[in-house]
């Protein structure tokens, strides 16, 4: 079973194909006593596929090394955000994460001089630098990735209020969406749901995927955000022939 939601997790990764060979060979050569039969719960158990990213293997090994070694990288970066490109960027690789189907490395830019997210398909060429690094005392990589409501982090925390409609409040009600999630139930049937977030870029991407059923009651500057992007859609739409 944990062999599975690891394939399922890693999929994306070049570690799918050596990791498949080794599940495979760990069955063939068990011995006989189990706890319960690993062929069978495969038709008991599912686990979705992570989202597939285009991460150049030679990049991946690169950067696994080096945070395994504590070794300073030298990246070629394209960031989607600015638009730019660096060239020979130093960094320090700390942490290697899977978040909502987006693979990171958080680590320390010597050219920022403090620990950011680099994308890992967006790594065009990563080398070593024969430099080692000690880890920042200061960096915990619960406390790093934790705030944000998917992948992008953000800077000060901020609180997000939902208005949820009675049709939709089970949902929020059996499944907690981000460990800051509070729910109220409101006298109409209505849930009132609280969130404390990094970044509103992926709480709004949330919203938007709910429809008219969940509404922004705060902060205001996320309810307009919202409302002018779906006026955008709507008026892209309409002029389509």
């Amino acid at each position: 079973m944990a062999a599975s939601a690891a394939q399922a997790i890693l999929h994306p990764t070049p570690f799918d194909n050596g990791l498949r060979e080794a599940v495979q060979k760990l069955l063939a050569t068990a011995g006989p006593t189990y706890s319960f039969e690993p062929e069978f719960q495969e038709k008991v158990w599912h686990f979705e596929t992570g989202a597939a990213s285009n991460i150049e293997p030679e990049v991946f090994w690169t950067v696994v090394q080096a945070a395994s070694r504590q070794e300073t990288l030298a990246i070629d970066y394209y960031s989607a955000s600015s638009g730019e490109h660096s060239s020979g960027r130093k960094v320090d690789p700390l942490v290697i994460a899977e978040q909502s189907g987006s693979w990171l490395v958080a680590a320390y830019c010597h050219e920022k001089q403090r620990v950011l997210d680099f994308s890992l398909p967006a790594i065009e060429a990563a080398d070593t630098t024969g430099t080692g690094f000690s880890r920042p005392a200061e960096f915990d990589r619960i406390d790093h990735f934790e705030s944000r409501f998917s992948a992008l982090k953000g800077g000060e925390m901020k609180e997000v209020v939902l208005h949820v409609n009675a049709g939709k409040a089970e949902y929020f009600e059996r499944k907690t969406y981000h460990p800051s999630q509070l729910e109220k139930e409101l006298e109409s049937g209505d849930l009132e749901v609280h969130f404390k977030v990094s970044n509103l870029d992926d709480i709004a991407a949330f919203v938007r995927s709910w429809g008219p059923h969940v509404r922004v009651r705060r902060p205001e500057s996320l309810a307009e955000r919202i409302k002018s992007e779906l006026a955008e859609t709507l008026q892209a739409y309409q002029g389509m022939e």
